[in-house]
């Protein structure tokens, strides 16, 4: 067969790359226009009468099927258009061509499956099938199909960028918060591979009818996916918080949830989104090739190495690799009867044990008025904890066992995620009255079908037998009804210590589950055990007497920074005014008056602390990826 002859014309035509550019640009610049139209035509057909009675997802479903029913009939039409210029081939020559298009809907079927969840992502999948069609044709007229799709493929890696690293700017300077988004460039590179891969068979037609082998350009595929492999794999090579820095933080975990179309969804961190994408880029680059060359071993070999680095699973001992910025503490071993729990902290084992401390904002890690302190250690009995808690005004409820009100009084709180896995922890909660609230939580994700989108989810009616606390208190506990009760006693308290020990049985879920590797044994853990650990500290401000009645509750300036309404700044500052009652001044109810006062002082004068900050703007504690790291260590 005679090799590749020039064909006439232009290799380039200038004028359709500046077509495709410039389609390409309006796109990205448009993006968000285009999500906001596809918002309102979803809307539009989830409310109830447009599709179906009650709308929502049932209308939704239908909608897809009418969305699913005009991108089939695009298909079938590009698919009868080369099936005509097929007619006149063997049953063998149309097997061998139905292979790239039979392998791109299996990518196509799982991508659906596992990342396109709502049919505003189909805006990425259409996007780039627009521009992979301008490039082909930009490029040769259709003849170099695999160039167009490394310049498709390419633009749709310079969109994601550009959006996460330019547009979400704010967000990447408090980073925090900001992720990278893995499949959109899968999506984009389906959606390019489906236009052009009409011309790679039109290709190998026309190579079958003149003899001529189209042109050699796979060596391009492999020197991008090596510079992008080698980028990629650098990077994943950094420790786990520089990944997340510089490649998003989700968490490192997939993250499973379901929408309301009852789609999964499922969002990658950079361990599962740089193999994945690397993988896609060689599969589809390879089926878009003209020449029938198939992956080659090398390929074959690079896949699976990508395979076995998206598959990371934790260790029981280390827990998943810990991916934020988070404090280190280290628990030193003592004997088991070392420690007399009584709420005095006078044993010298708890002098010579690390201080973690002083607590800071859970919100945002400033500093807070009131100091806490805490301490650990554990024996082959129990873990042990000490919490040193400065307070002007101590008070509590008398609550019973697992009160589920605990949380708004004056609290300290004990998280621990026993296998590191950033799903599953166990809360603790001790008042200045000793009374305990103490929990299983788990933050929702599939497969569990119970409120994927809750924050959290816990169950209260899981009990700690074992556990023993006290309290000690240097001043006296003003026994209150509510924290809106106002105080009634001024000075003479000065803080309150903790004292908790909790017996490694207690961690057992199951009395039958006494094998390590099952998890949650009831043993003590390893020497070297790294688990997740969450101390904070919930102060209450309360408004004294005179307060209540009338009299500021706040400096002008903390009111400033408060709320912007003249009306409200002057309830606030006025030494005369009822300002935390809920009337206006002519004595009727005053809609978010009153209540919205109170709550935004409230939130104002608290103080949620944390040894280890989880950085939510509502002060959040339920965000284990944000839990600090606890060290069992043997003696010294």
């Amino acid at each position: 067969m005679a090799e590749h002859s020039e064909q006439e014309g232009e290799v380039v035509s200038v004028p359709l790359l500046i077509l495709t550019l410039a389609v390409w640009w309006l796109s990205v610049w448009k993006h968000d226009l285009g999500l906001k139209w596809a918002g309102q035509v979803f809307a539009w057909a989830k409310a109830p009468g447009t599709f179906t009675a009650a709308g929502g997802a049932s209308g939704m479903a239908v909608f897809e099927g009418y969305m699913a029913l005009a991108f089939g009939g695009a298909a079938v039409a590009i698919m009868a258009l080369v099936a005509w210029r097929l007619r006149k081939v063997s049953h063998a020559q149309l097997l061998r061509e139905a292979v790239p298009w039979a392998t791109w809907a299996a990518l196509l079927f799982l991508i659906w499956k596992c990342f396109i969840v709502y049919a505003t992502e189909l805006i990425h999948f259409g996007q780039y099938a627009v521009v992979g069609f301008l490039a082909a044709m930009a490029i040769g007229r259709g003849r170099y199909p695999l160039p167009a799709f490394l310049l498709a493929f390419g633009l749709g890696l310079v969109d994601e960028i550009y959006q996460h690293y330019w547009l979400s700017a704010e967000a990447l300077f408090k980073w925090r918060d900001h992720w990278m988004d893995f499949t959109d460039p899968v999506l984009d590179g389906l959606g390019a591979a489906a236009a052009i891969l009409p011309f790679t068979t039109l290709c190998r037609l026309r190579q079958d009818e003149t003899g001529q082998l189209p042109p050699d350009t796979s060596i391009s595929l492999r020197a991008t996916f090596a510079v992008l492999g080698v980028v990629g794999l650098v990077l994943l090579s950094l420790n786990p918080v520089e990944v997340a820095e510089y490649l998003g933080n989700y968490r490192v975990q997939p993250y499973w949830g379901e929408y309301d179309n009852f789609k999964p969804t499922h969002w990658p961190g950079p361990r599962e989104g740089v193999p994945v994408l690397l993988a896609s880029f060689l599969l589809l680059g390879s089926l878009v090739d003209p020449r029938r060359k198939g992956l080659s071993r090398v390929a074959l070999l690079a896949l699976i190495v990508l395979a076995v680095i998206a598959v990371d699973p934790p260790s029981r001992k280390t827990g998943t690799p810990v991916h934020r910025p988070v404090p280190y503490a280290s628990a030193a071993p003592i004997d088991s009867n070392a420690i007399t729990v009584d709420g005095k902290l006078d044993e010298p084992v708890w002098q010579q044990a690390e201080r973690l401390g002083p607590f800071v904002r859970t919100q945002d890690g400033s500093p807070v008025k009131n100091a806490t302190y805490a301490r650990v250690l554990w024996s082959p009995h129990a873990i042990y904890f000490a919490f040193e808690c400065e307070d002007p005004d101590i008070w509590a409820r008398d609550a019973a066992l697992d009160d589920e009100a605990l949380p708004g009084d004056e609290v300290i709180e004990v998280f621990l995620d026993d296998g590191g896995d950033e799903v599953t922890y166990f809360e603790f909660e001790i008042s200045p009255k000793n009374v305990r609230y103490d929990l299983f939580c788990f933050i929702p994700s599939g497969p569990v079908d119970y409120e994927h989108w809750a924050p959290f989810r816990s169950i209260p009616n899981w009990t700690a037998k074992g556990i023993r606390h006290a309290v000690q208190v240097e001043g006296e506990v003003d026994v209150v009804t509510g924290r809106l009760d106002p105080q009634r006693k001024l000075g003479g308290d000065k803080r309150w210590t903790v004292e908790i020990a909790i017996p490694w049985n207690d961690f057992k879920m199951h009395p039958w589950q006494s094998n390590p590797v099952r998890g949650h044994a009831g043993l003590a853990p390893p020497e070297g055990t790294r688990w997740r650990m969450g101390l904070f500290r919930f102060e209450r401000w309360r408004p004294t007497l005179e307060q209540e009645q009338g009299g500021p509750v706040m400096t002008a300036e903390e009111a400033k920074a408060l709320v912007d309404d003249p009306a409200w700044f002057a309830r606030l500052t006025d030494p005369h005014g009822p300002l935390l009652q809920e009337v206006d001044a002519e004595g009727k109810p005053r809609e978010r008056g009153g209540h919205y006062l109170r709550a935004k002082v409230h939130a104002y004068k608290d103080e949620m602390q944390a040894w280890a900050p989880t950085w939510h703007s509502a002060g959040l504690t339920h965000r284990p990826y944000w839990f600090g790291v606890l060290d069992f260590h043997g003696p010294q």
